[in-house]
């Protein structure tokens, strides 16, 4: 986990040191300082230089805490990406000392400990000492304010010997220092949930806490949404402005005090201002009619919920629509105004509400409430009774009350209620952080009044909320032991992701509020000078490299608006400030993806070379990182991206490694008439695939809601191959598989998939419910994955994989009548019988699997199990399937031709 330096000759004046692990730091350490005593090195200074989570998460505090405690003189000061520890130590030693050696040693033992890492040590004589010391640290961990979020992930220690013994007798916080080396292990603090000693603190009446929106402590509250540069210190935040008062000066000043040096620190007598108020067209003229401060201002937020009003909220990291999830009119304003016809609503709830809306285990409960509290996709709840207008899917996304102001909230509301949080945002645009960014205008065509709650901290970095997968074959292992022989076992091979420094306990889908800025850490990564990767046009990301890290920005959307542009260069040059401008960058071979756009700007503006790598190619290299592994073969399915060969890709079976990959199988491809603008057409999808494959019913069936003039177009198109370009996308047939079952129009990206995927849950839902089976997570997914298989016929040939007796068999099904639950199970088990009849082709027995197709739950999980019964095993990726994870796999390209 730790990666350190080796080296030591004694007795030497300046002596830098890296360790390989904890046990053999603090080991090598013991040594050191008995030798010091040994050669009657009277006083000496130990510098250490800390790196990871270490700043903006009481990891200072926690330090000075320790040393004062142990009587250790000295100080620790943050500089622009990394903490530095300094202890000044004599060799003179009293009856009432402890002995030197064991007082440092238990100093850098308890440290580890309190940062969440895990100290084992072998049985010799050598780590006796250890041993009781760490006896001392654990009993000594319960007497301080521990950093619950903070981890170190490397260090570097010097030992300086002095003639004279050091004067200093007190350990001081010293300023932060901004030091002009750059490097990634510099951790940009995250934001958090609040935590229980907050929320304590929020509902004492004598506490200056008391109904506080914003109490935070060294364990919780906003961190990156409110920086603006590195050091992390109250300057350096949008609270830079705002003064303490007294008691929250006393508290920040306090040693002992749990509030010790947290920057954002602020309460009742210092507050951060809270302003609700509601808006009315009067005389065709918007008014603000009512306005209410501070707690009056939470009061009145949860009394026009209950009365069914919509509401503009300011959240952690952006603005938010809420609304009474119960209230279909209230819904369906929220839904006027997002231009948002179908796609599904967020639930935010109390965790023994979401209990009665959603299926929970112990283990998703522990990852709800844990310091991310994500959005987690779930199996809804068979008794669940929210309006339809939430959700139309067997699926529900779910979060708790996050941040102290929604904690709040909920305190004004009754103990069973629901709302529904979605984004505030204008259509095809990230998350608002600003009120003139929402056009309150065009807002009120759709409400009688609307009301809003703000506050005047200003939020310097957007920031969304994060999305898990929390249905899944993985997950069962966290349920039942014996559902282990489900999954491959991966025990035995090298295929696994622990060189990650960070990874997730579920799949994640969107990668952004209290997981990113996200640092990966891996013994495969080697980049020799700062490079950076642009992405994709969909779910856009960056990612910065260098050395064996490579640090991911939060999830930036599409860049098809000036306004998500214009966020994706805010987040390069901020990022830029922090880890230095980069020397080399790279894109997708799309020209015409704006982010392949904004880089060839950045290397023309900068004179940097710039380097470019195909979509799916990079897919590729994503999931070999992750699953540590140098070649492999790949299944990559998602919507399109351009091919080597000028083709749009979408469904491709890989062999390779970083450096290049070759294309095994494919699906057949087929046109899209009338090009990439009209992927969305799903209709028009499903003609171009007949007419490419003479399905004549299909054909037959779609001409008749057609014009003529509609269908002579497009014939005209196919005939002449006039703006129809190829496509073999995994993504677009999914379109027509949903065209067939009733889709006619898509509404968002992956809808199709969404709506296959639920009718399959449906139709175990009633499975379940005919064999009488208890209705609970464990047993609903123990029955999809146990249902046999029944493929709609296909053929692979010449490389490639035609399903059009597929798309035939699923319309004449439909025109007889058949389930559409069981048509939608039978498309997702062709496409598992493809992936496994190619890969017995290719003749491997290990799969890694990426693009955005594979976030649909029902195909992972029917695949990976019949893979596993015909002895293949199977790598799904817990960073985001989707093309967020583009940019981490082009610099992993980029570092194999520099």
């Amino acid at each position: 986990m730790l990666e350190y330096i080796h080296n030591f000759p004694l007795p030497h004046d300046n002596l830098t040191t890296k360790i390989t692990n904890i046990a053999t730091f603090l080991h090598t350490l013991q040594t050191h300082i008995t030798t010091m005593q040994t050669n009657n090195i009277q006083a000496y200074t130990m510098h250490t230089e800390v790196f990871g989570m270490i700043q903006g998460v009481g990891f200072r505090p926690f330090v000075a805490a320790l040393a004062h405690t142990l009587n250790l003189c000295g100080a620790v000061y943050n500089q622009s990406d990394s903490a530095v520890i300094i202890l000044n130590i004599s060799n003179n030693i009293t009856k009432d000392s402890m002995h030197n050696t064991e007082v440092a040693l238990l100093f850098y033992t308890t440290l580890f400990l309190a940062c969440g890492h895990t100290i084992i040590t072998n049985q010799t004589t050598d780590y006796r000492l250890l041993d009781n010391v760490l006896q001392k640290a654990t009993t000594l961990l319960t007497q301080l304010h521990l950093p619950k979020h903070a981890f170190i992930q490397s260090l570097q220690y010097t030992f300086t010997k002095h003639t004279t013994i050091h004067k200093t007798h007190h350990f001081t916080i010293l300023p932060s220092k901004t030091n002009t080396q750059h490097t990634l292990q510099a951790h940009i603090p995250l934001d958090t949930k609040v935590c229980e000693s907050c929320l304590q603190d929020m509902q004492n009446p004598h506490s200056r806490f008391y109904n506080y929106p914003f109490s935070a402590c060294v364990n919780c509250g906003a961190r990156y949404s409110i920086l603006t540069k590195l050091p992390y210190d109250r300057k350096h935040t949008s609270m830079a402005s705002m003064d303490m008062c007294a008691g929250c000066s006393k508290d920040y000043t306090n040693l002992h005090d749990r509030r010790f040096h947290t920057e954002p620190i602020s309460c009742n007598h210092c507050a951060i201002k809270v302003c609700f108020s509601t808006y009315k067209y009067v005389n065709n003229t918007l008014k603000q009619s009512t306005q209410h401060y501070d707690i009056q201002a939470i009061e009145s937020l949860a009394t026009a919920l209950m009365q069914n009003k919509v509401i503009l909220l300011k959240g952690l990291g952006g603005f938010a629509y809420i609304a009474n999830a119960h209230s279909k009119e209230a819904l369906q304003c929220v839904r006027s105004i997002k231009a948002r016809k179908n796609k599904p609503f967020v639930v935010m709830a109390a965790l023994s509400t979401l209990r009665k809306i959603a299926l929970l285990t112990p283990y998703l409960e522990s990852l709800l409430t844990s310091q991310y509290a994500p959005i987690i996709l779930v199996p809804k709840h068979p008794n669940y009774n929210l309006s339809d207008e939430v959700c139309s899917l067997q699926t529900i996304g779910i979060m708790i009350p996050y941040t102290a102001m929604l904690a709040l909230l909920f305190q004004y509301l009754p103990d069973d209620f629901a709302l529904i949080y979605t984004s505030a945002n204008n259509k095809g645009e990230m998350i608002a952080t600003e009120l003139h960014e929402l056009q309150l205008q065009k807002i009120m065509e759709h409400v009688t009044e609307l009301s809003i709650l703000d506050y005047e901290r200003i939020i310097t970095n957007r920031v969304d909320d994060s999305i898990m997968l929390g249905i899944d074959i993985p997950l069962l292992t966290h349920i039942s032991k014996d559902l282990v022989s489900l999954q491959a076992d991966n025990t035995d091979t090298p295929h696994t992701n622990h060189t990650l420094l960070h990874t997730f306990d579920l799949r994640a889908m969107r990668v952004s509020r209290g997981f990113s800025p996200l640092h990966l850490t891996s013994s495969l990564l080697h980049f020799k000078t700062l490079c950076v990767g642009f992405g994709a046009m969909q779910k856009s990301s960056l990612a910065f490299g260098k050395g064996s890290h490579i640090v991911v920005s939060p999830y930036m959307g599409d860049l098809f608006s000036p306004y998500n542009i214009a966020n994706f260069r805010k987040n390069f040059d901020f990022l830029s400030s922090i880890y230095g401008q980069p020397q080399v960058l790279i894109a997708d071979k799309h020209p015409h993806y704006t982010s392949t756009k904004i880089a060839q700007e950045v290397a023309m503006q900068y004179n940097i070379p710039l380097f470019h790598i195909a979509h799916h190619h990079a897919h590729f290299n994503a999931l070999l990182l992750e699953a540590n592994q140098s070649n492999g073969v790949g299944i990559i399915f998602d919507g399109s991206g351009l091919g080597d060969d000028g083709t749009l890709w979408g469904g491709e079976f890989l062999s390779g490694d970083f450096k290049q990959v070759k294309r095994m199988l494919h699906f057949k491809p087929f046109m899209i008439l009338g090009g990439e603008q009209h992927v969305r057409d799903s209709k028009r999808l499903a003609y171009s695939y007949a007419l490419c494959n003479q399905i004549t019913p299909l054909q037959t069936f779609i001409e008749s809601t057609y014009s003529i003039q509609e269908y002579q177009v497009l014939q005209h198109m196919y005939n002449a191959k006039i703006n129809a370009p190829l496509c073999s996308s995994v993504g677009r047939l999914f379109d027509i598989a949903g065209f067939i079952l009733g889709l006619h129009t898509l509404e968002y990206e992956g809808q199709s998939g969404e709506m296959i995927a639920s009718y399959v849950l449906e139709y175990t839902y009633n499975i379940a419910t005919s064999i009488k089976n208890h209705k609970c997570y464990n047993s609903l997914l123990q029955t999809l994955i146990a249902i046999p298989y029944q493929p709609y016929p296909f053929n692979i040939e010449k490389g490639q994989i035609d399903i059009s007796p597929c798309v035939l068999a699923m319309l004449q099904d439909m025109q007889k009548g058949i389930d559409k639950n069981k048509i939608a199970l039978r498309f997702i088990d062709t496409l598992a019988y493809c992936i496994l009849e190619s890969l017995q082709i290719i003749g491997t027995d290990y799969g890694l699997f990426g693009g955005g197709v594979f976030a649909n739950y029902a195909l992972c999980m029917r695949t990976q199990q019949l893979l596993q019964s015909k002895g293949i095993k199977a790598f799904f990726p817990k960073l985001p399937c989707n093309d967020y994870s583009i940019s981490i796999g082009q610099l992993t390209f980029l570092q194999h031709i520099l």
